[in-house]
């Protein structure tokens, strides 16, 4: 399950779903029934959806985009692995399990956009500590998302001399501080959206937020807030705003993954780390535009062309590489 051209390898570690998904007018409440309208099943998780978009914005730029991550012995897994290898993903480190399904999620829209998961983690569980280390090996930009907990400390451990971007989403809800105490410590960049920051600081403002995340765990802090952009922090410096673009939004499933595959991607190709969370930002908002987390990841071409559109590419930031601690 290989496709891997020479060049700078980026991994990336979390959950391979299918995602079920569909209109909806609203949301239901307790014993009530809304009618879901054009009902999709299509690939998705965290890591898969990051993926594909890394693998599209990173063509022609000697970029290979490796995957990590466990699926079952079912039909969905067919539905996720045959859509990361036509994306030309590295899938070789993906691993098989007969203990559980394939994650699924289902996922009801709203029109605005807006959705709720109910999720399935199923086989996502079940990768193994020695898949995940064969994965890593060769890797210079490790990007991590949701990978079983107790695969933790194998991360943390096998990072160390890697650059980290770590998007760690449910998990700071779910699980104590210090079972992420490890990754948070070897991470370089750390993404997390408004109620995650707020989860992780108790503060609300999403600026003062990533400062604090920034100083209190020495790493560069991107707090995310959807159509407003995100906030950039580094310790000792100006926390600095990234402004969304306007966009039609038909879908934000995965706009928060495809953000990450930007900023990703613009960091390997040498960008400065505030650039490159524009670059996230269009990235993010362009994924928004059809139904789906992996209907239509952006080209590197789309994205200049709506950077140009809001007039940024004339001023660009100053921004600082991101550097290990």
């Amino acid at each position: 399950m290989s496709n891997q051209p020479d060049g700078k390898t980026c991994l990336v570690v979390g959950a391979i779903n299918v995602d079920v998904l569909g209109r909806v007018d609203r949301f239901c409440n307790r014993d009530e029934a809304v009618e879901v309208k054009n009902l999709t099943i299509a690939p998705g998780g965290h890591a898969s959806n990051c993926a594909i978009a890394m693998s599209r914005l990173g063509k022609g730029v000697n970029l290979c985009v490796r995957l990590s991550g466990c699926v079952g012995a079912d039909e969905f897994s067919r539905i996720a692995l045959q859509a990361l290898q036509t994306s030309g993903i590295d899938t070789a480190h993906i691993t098989r399990t007969g203990e559980a399904q394939t994650g699924q999620v289902f996922i009801p829209v709203l029109p605005n956009g807006d959705k709720a998961l109910y999720v399935a983690r199923g086989a996502n569980e079940y990768l193994s500590a020695e898949a995940l280390a064969a994965a890593i090996a060769d890797c210079e930009v490790i990007v991590v998302f949701d990978p079983p907990l107790r695969l933790i400390p194998t991360l943390a451990n096998g990072v160390a001399s890697k650059t980290v971007i770590f998007a760690p989403g449910g998990l700071v809800s779910s699980v104590s501080k210090h079972i992420l105490f490890p990754l948070l410590k070897a991470s370089d960049i750390l993404v997390v959206n408004r109620p995650e920051s707020a989860s992780m600081t108790g503060i609300s403002e999403p600026k003062s937020a990533a400062a604090k995340l920034a100083t209190e765990w020495n790493l560069s802090a991107i707090v995310t807030v959807g159509a407003e952009g995100c906030w950039v922090a580094q310790p000792g410096q100006p926390v600095e705003h990234c402004p969304s673009f306007a966009v039609e939004v038909v879908d934000s499933t995965g706009a928060g993954d495809a953000f990450v595959a930007g900023l990703t991607v613009a960091l390997s190709l040498g960008k400065p780390l505030l650039l490159s969370a524009q670059i996230g930002c269009a990235v993010g908002a362009l994924a928004t535009q059809s139904l789906g987390a992996q209907a239509a990841p952006p080209s590197f071409s789309e994205v200049k062309d709506l950077i140009a559109q809001a007039q940024l590419m004339t001023a660009p930031p100053v921004g600082v590489h991101a550097s290990r601690k």
